[in-house]
């Protein structure tokens, strides 16, 4: 994983991811809390956009989980080593949702995996924690998960307080705000076929951007949908794994129905066999899209296959 390494302040984005999911957790009473013990700003070397990936599934997981009741994020300077440095900074994200037993709170960073407590017809494969776990060990951090005393689980993070350890890829030139990269300003209708899990996490990622976002939780019905409302779709995302159908029929049904093959569709899937991508783009797909990807990822392949209509 290649990251694009600049100096950010973690008391900023905590705040956006907040003010990013403010639609998911106002409803229902929830609420959230930032714990920092007033300190004004938490500035380290990471990948913005990576990070902000993370806590952004953390806290989606948490809101979802979380029927009523708090979610708390806590920042504070991390005293231990990790790896060849002697302090980091933690964050951890605390939900009051159903828990996790004991024996699965490893397991559920392993791909594919989930834990039999959170497991539901409509949810996700187990992706989330997996691409998580990556991306705080491309930072040579530790991620792990905990039970609360009283319900809920709890989600912690360090990352260590480095300078020159990780090499810069990207100057900051090039990481200017994924907004400005692109120049689209046309709106557009997408349609996101996904588990319901991942259907959160990106419809947050493309909250106040130039496109209406229309999601459906799983192939079945992401094509019944499409039945009835193709002439309104301008962009279908379809992730491969999804519990009730696997994607490359739904594409495969998509590009031979007369009434909506001309749409373009970009698949999403956190797969590493290249074979699945060969098929994606044999059975007709504009783009395919790796997870773990962020916004401006997103806008890329969007404008890629604009451009190929």
């Amino acid at each position: 994983m290649t990251l694009i390494i600049t100096k950010n302040d973690m008391i900023i984005i905590m705040n956006e991811m907040i003010e990013e999911c403010k639609e998911l957790y106002i409803k229902d009473g929830r609420q959230i809390e930032i714990v920092n013990n007033d300190i004004k700003e938490w500035v380290i070397s990471c990948d913005r956009e990576r990070i902000m990936q993370v806590i952004r599934n953390l806290l989606v997981n948490a809101i979802k989980f979380t029927m009523k009741g708090k979610i708390i994020l806590t920042i504070k300077e991390w005293k231990q080593k990790i790896g060849n440095v002697n302090n980091g900074l933690m964050i951890s994200i605390s939900d009051e949702g159903v828990g996790i037993p004991e024996n699965e709170l490893e397991k559920v960073f392993e791909a594919f995996t989930q834990s039999t407590k959170t497991k539901t017809g409509a949810g996700g494969i187990g992706l989330g924690l997996a691409i998580c776990n990556e991306i705080i060990k491309a930072h040579k951090g530790q991620i792990w998960a905990e039970n609360n005393i009283t319900k809920g689980i709890k989600v912690t993070f360090v990352i260590p307080l480095m300078k020159d350890e990780i090499p810069v890829y990207f100057t900051d030139i090039l990481h200017k705000g994924n907004q400005r990269i692109l120049d689209i300003h046309d709106k557009g209708n997408i349609l996101i076929i996904d588990d319901e899990t991942c259907l959160m996490s990106m419809e947050v990622m493309m909250y106040n951007s130039n496109y209406n976002v229309i999601t459906s939780a799983g192939g079945k019905l992401g094509f019944d949908y499409l039945s009835e409302h193709a002439e309104i779709i301008d962009i279908i995302f379809l992730d491969l794994m999804m519990v009730d159908m696997y994607g490359l029929d739904v594409l495969y049904k998509i590009k031979t129905n007369p009434i909506m093959r001309h749409i373009p569709v970009i698949v999403q899937s956190g797969t590493f066999d290249d074979s699945e991508v060969t098929k994606a783009f044999e059975y007709g797909a504009s783009d395919f899209l790796r997870k773990p990807y962020n916004k401006n990822d997103i806008l890329h392949a969007i404008k890629k296959s604009k451009n190929s209509k």
